[in-house]
């Protein structure tokens, strides 16, 4: 795919099967993630489940309460996807009532993009749009959800906030190898059938920089963190 134009490759990406996110605010967020020394940010970082110290302590109980059920995997991928749609739309309002509408041009893009997924979805393929939610994009944020539960942590070195979860084909295809996510931050450009090759081969290597942030499979994560919270939200350095 590295050989493609550009714009071949964001055409490729482009379309909003999943409704709710335009792919220019997840490829921009996603660049700055990548930025490894701001990992776990909560103000840098867009992936960071983490809130700073003065944040938290303007929090009400239960807005507490909800951060901390979701670093539980019951929480998360059952909750978290309203949670992440509420923290979107907030954000996005917020922007609005401030004057700022440098994002609105997105939205339009990301409006006429959503209408031929749901014409072909509705008017070809004869399902309802509440059907499209509940079978297709509910259940895809859930397992996004599983997978991007505990890809990170605090760590005092970059390399050691990124997990490896050495799970089977299966889910390695379903998230196309992103489970072995510290390679991936490794090497960002790396295609994804490329990721579990060269995890065999530098496996020690990998595992003794990530700080052995490691775990077997998403059953042994479930196992410790069904209700168990992954770790305290608030973060312990910025």
């Amino acid at each position: 795919m590295r050989h493609l134009p550009r714009w071949l490759r964001h055409a490729v990406v482009w379309p909003p099967l999943t409704l709710w996110l335009p792919y220019p605010f997840y490829n921009r967020g996603h660049s700055a993630h990548h930025v490894n020394f701001h990992l776990t940010h909560p103000e840098r970082d867009d992936e960071s489940a983490y809130h700073s110290a003065p944040a938290w302590a303007g929090y009400g109980p239960v807005r507490r309460w909800i951060y901390i059920a979701n670093q539980t995997i019951a929480f998360r991928v059952v909750l978290g996807p309203f949670l992440r749609l509420w923290k979107l739309a907030r954000f996005e309002a917020g922007r609005v009532r401030a004057g700022d509408f440098s994002r609105l041009p997105t939205w339009g893009w990301h409006a006429l993009s959503v209408a031929p997924v749901l014409y072909f979805v509705i008017g070809i393929c004869g399902m309802g749009f509440g059907e499209y939610l509940l079978y297709v994009v509910y259940p895809g944020m859930m397992l996004g959800s599983l997978r991007t539960f505990t890809e990170h942590r605090w760590a005092d070195t970059p390399h050691e906030r990124v997990a490896i979860v050495e799970s089977n084909v299966v889910f390695g295809l379903l998230y196309l190898f992103n489970n072995l996510h510290h390679v991936h931050h490794r090497a960002p450009t790396m295609p994804w059938y490329e990721i579990p090759v060269y995890f065999r081969r530098h496996r020690a290597e990998v595992l003794a920089a990530n700080g052995h942030f490691y775990y077997r499979g998403y059953g042994e994560i479930v196992r410790r963190h069904l209700f168990r919270p992954v770790f305290t939200p608030v973060h312990p350095a910025w």
